[in-house]
């Protein structure tokens, strides 16, 4: 290494100044761009890089290029300089180490390209240039690689599809459309924006990139209402021809204009609700004068709509004809006697299916009858079923079996104790002894229906007093039977 003291004592010598050998050799300069810049170095010794103006002052070895300072990659990550060395030592060709900052590109110079602080394998030069692609550009004028240039020929513009086979290898200009078998181009909506599909399967709603199912809308905004194809109101399930006019209201209207909630419970009127369930007019009490204190819907029915000594929020609130029934209500109910259940003082609303309420009316599907209230023989609770499909057996109200009138316990099998029956559907499954009376834990392995059918809603003293039952478990369908 060139010292200041040698310099100072020598001053500039016209031999080599390395250090650590005896070498005569005269100093050279060095021609970079056509300046000539001397060195204290001969040809053998003298470092070809140029720094601050001046050849480099530190020596290089015989048979390298330069010296171990510049033979490092000149890259700086963070302040730090990298320490590995560039490629194959030669630094008058390469300025990087092939490890982390020189292009993977073929006889590429350049250093990486970098993205979101990480180096990625090519230059700004040589990569494709949408986003953190780390693929080659496809070559020719276009600056992004086969994946993401469109796949029209003589096109480079950008395609987002990355599979040779999808719709999207085009770009916005040459877009196919996603339906499979249409040839058409991608339709492009009035703000610019381009839609995945074509002009006739494109979805109207805005913003929307879905196909139309039917009409000019997706399924995600055509109107819900069967039949209609109209696009959905926003927010709402329904178009504006089914959706209530009531401002901020999402329901679908039932008769001209407004939905049950927001039309005027008077009938023939369908004006939209102003106070409780009626419009202006109805609501009004003077209007009521004239009609004697008392207010009719119309020509030939027997119930008023309310007298004036009652608040329209006590009407009924059943449905009738699509729209609020408004009739006066039956005594302790709040239901007129078109909505009441048939059973007498019961104030519960009947059921679409029946005449009863869901308390009263027969569970088997499709029948019209009252479950029976009257038991025989039970001293607590009601039986579920009507006579019809209640067993016959005296005191039981389980469920009678299809063809027969009485229940899987009493159709067959020995009886036991209380009248309980044991067949083959039940097992014997643990004995307990050490009271007066032996018990026995039954189980059925046929799943739970004597328990769901038949006990569900009777109360433990009524159960114990028809069939023994000292315990009764419906959710694991068990019971304790006394046998005598």
């Amino acid at each position: 290494m060139y010292h200041i003291p040698y310099e100072l004592r020598r001053g500039w010598d016209s031999t080599c100044a390395a250090s650590g050998t005896i070498c005569r050799n005269p100093a050279v300069r060095i021609q970079v761009n056509g300046r000539m810049y001397p060195s204290i170095y001969c040809e053998f010794h003298a470092c070809w890089q140029i720094q601050n103006g001046r050849a480099c002052l530190e020596q290089k070895l015989p048979r390298a290029s330069v010296c171990a300072r510049h033979l490092h990659c000149q890259a700086i990550d963070n302040g730090t300089r990298c320490t590995l060395d560039v490629k194959q030592g030669d630094m008058l060709a390469y300025r990087y180490c092939p490890q982390l900052h020189l292009c993977e590109y073929q006889d590429c110079q350049n250093l990486r390209s970098r993205h979101h602080d990480q180096y990625l394998p090519l230059c700004d030069d040589h990569r494709c240039q949408y986003d953190s692609c780390r693929n080659p550009r496809d070559g020719g004028a276009g600056v992004f690689c086969r994946s993401h240039t469109c796949n029209e020929p003589y096109c480079g513009a950008f395609a987002p599809g990355t599979d040779p086979d999808d719709p999207q290898r085009f770009c916005e200009r040459h877009r196919q459309c996603l339906r499979p078998h249409c040839p058409r181009l991608c339709h492009t909506r009035e703000n610019g924006h381009p839609t995945p599909f074509c002009g006739a399967h494109y979805c109207e709603a805005h913003d929307c990139d879905d196909g139309r199912e039917r009409g000019a809308f997706c399924q995600a905004h055509t109107c819900v209402e069967p039949g209609c194809v109209r696009g959905r109101q926003t927010p709402g399930e329904y178009c504006r021809e089914h959706t209530c006019r009531t401002w901020n209201c999402r329901m679908r209207k039932i008769g001209r204009e407004f939905c049950p909630q927001h039309e005027c419970a008077y009938d023939g009127c369908d004006a939209e609700v102003e106070e409780g369930r009626f419009c202006g007019r109805h609501y009004s009490r003077h209007i009521g004068a004239r009609y004697g204190g008392r207010r009719y819907p119309a020509p030939g029915m027997r119930y008023p709509i309310y007298d004036d000594g009652i608040d329209p929020y006590d009407m009924c609130p059943g449905i009738q004809d699509r729209r609020g029934c408004g009739r006066r209500p039956e005594h302790d109910s709040p239901f007129c006697q078109r909505h009441v259940c048939h059973v007498p003082n019961c104030p519960a609303p009947r059921t679409r299916s029946s005449q009863f309420c869901v308390g009263h009316e027969c569970p088997i599907e499709g029948c019209p009858r009252p479950r029976n209230t009257r038991p025989r023989r039970i001293r607590d609770g009601d039986s579920r079923f009507c006579d019809e499909h209640t067993c016959s057996h005296p005191g039981c109200p389980m469920h009678a079996d299809e063809g027969s009138d009485r229940c899987m316990l009493h159709g067959h099998g020995t009886e036991i104790g209380w009248g309980m029956a044991m067949g083959p559907e039940w097992e014997e499954f643990l004995e307990v002894s050490g009271t007066e009376t032996t018990m026995m834990r039954m189980k059925m392995t046929i799943g739970s229906r004597f328990v769901n059918d038949s006990l569900d809603g009777l109360s433990q003293e009524a159960i114990n007093s028809q069939h023994g039952v000292e315990q009764y478990n419906s959710t694991k369908g068990w019971l304790i039977l006394a046998r005598h």
